[in-house]
């Protein structure tokens, strides 16, 4: 079933994954969540965007994602161990390793290439 969904909506979701109701998904392909991930109501992802893990093999994953939290286009989500509180915008290609608390806007600082 999930090799079905994948192909028809080119989505990577792993049906093992716990995702709260809300869950909406601005354009579909790319989308790719671990079947490890936690993650509350309202989750709000754009195209391109990976919630995975790190290590293959552990014994325990602790990904988790709270309510009302919302993930950019192309934007990366990747640990073993993870929270991100509720409330939380992930700007556009953002790389996530570390814990984000609760009522933030993350996004990585991005640089003007200048020509010499």
């Amino acid at each position: 079933m999930q090799q079905r969904l994948n192909l028809k909506y080119a989505v990577d979701i792993d049906i093992t994954a716990s995702i709260g109701p809300g869950l909406r998904i601005a354009h579909l392909p790319g989308v790719v969540i671990t079947g490890h991930a936690n993650i509350g109501r309202n989750f709000f992802v754009r195209q391109n965007a990976t919630v995975g893990i790190k290590t293959l093999g552990l014994d325990h994953y602790d990904l988790r994602i709270g309510d009302n939290v919302s993930v950019g286009a192309n934007s990366c989500i990747i640990a073993d161990h993870l929270t991100i509180g509720d409330n939380v915008v992930i700007g556009a290609m953002s790389l996530v390793t570390k814990d984000v608390p609760s009522d933030c806007t993350f996004y990585n600082k991005r640089e003007a290439c200048m020509r010499s």
